[in-house]
């Protein structure tokens, strides 16, 4: 009896010991949890503007992912066609380099016959003070002229022709005309060639 009891009077005192270390235990795990709550409490508004703040950061991720996608599809839109009017740019460059060598080819061109032309200017210049007319057109004789004129006529009738414009343009055409007149009024009329002729046709008359 006396160990049953002295061994139930041990276990009884440990027991007590533990439900006292538990009891302990509880209170401080209780002072944590009212601390934690209370932590909590205090922790609870800056969680939520945390959250909000989370939310507002990832909306503006979004927000700058998409103006980032579309900003990237208008500068590369942008790109293609800068890309674009650089080759038309080309393209126009290259024409009016084309033309420029086609201009600058036609001005010399134009210049190998501006330099014939005035070679042959000179030369006909040169040739007109050598000729018979520009002498006689110094002396003012505008009948000897004229009859030089008629005469080419008979010959090279291209050539008096563009002596005689010339002469027309230098001289009008109201003075060639009443030139003409003059000459043909002037111009005798010999009556003796006539009455050979009729002479001479009658001599053939006789002999058929």
């Amino acid at each position: 009896m006396d160990v049953t009891y002295a061994l139930s009077i041990r276990l009884n005192s440990q027991h007590d010991e533990e439900v006292a270390h538990l009891k302990a235990t509880l209170v401080s795990v209780e002072k944590e949890r009212d601390n934690a709550l209370s932590k909590k409490d205090e922790l609870a508004p800056l969680c939520e503007r945390q959250s909000s703040d989370r939310e507002r950061l990832l909306a503006d991720a979004r927000e700058a992912s998409e103006l980032y996608k579309s900003e990237g599809e208008r500068l590369k839109q942008q790109i293609r066609d800068l890309q674009t009017q650089v080759r038309d740019l080309q393209f126009d460059l290259n024409e009016s380099r084309d033309d420029v060598r086609e201009f600058t080819h036609k001005c010399g061109d134009m210049e190998v016959r501006i330099a014939d032309l005035q070679r042959a200017l000179v030369k006909s210049i040169e040739g007109f003070k050598k000729s018979e007319e520009y002498r006689i057109l110094l002396k003012g004789d505008t009948a000897t002229l004229l009859m030089s004129f008629c005469q080419k006529v008979a010959t090279d009738f291209s050539g008096i022709y563009s002596h005689f414009t010339a002469f027309v343009t230098a001289f009008g055409e109201d003075y060639v005309v009443s030139l003409f007149d003059e000459l043909h009024e002037e111009e005798p009329v010999d009556s003796d060639d006539d009455s050979e002729i009729s002479s001479s046709e009658d001599e053939a008359g006789d002999e058929s």
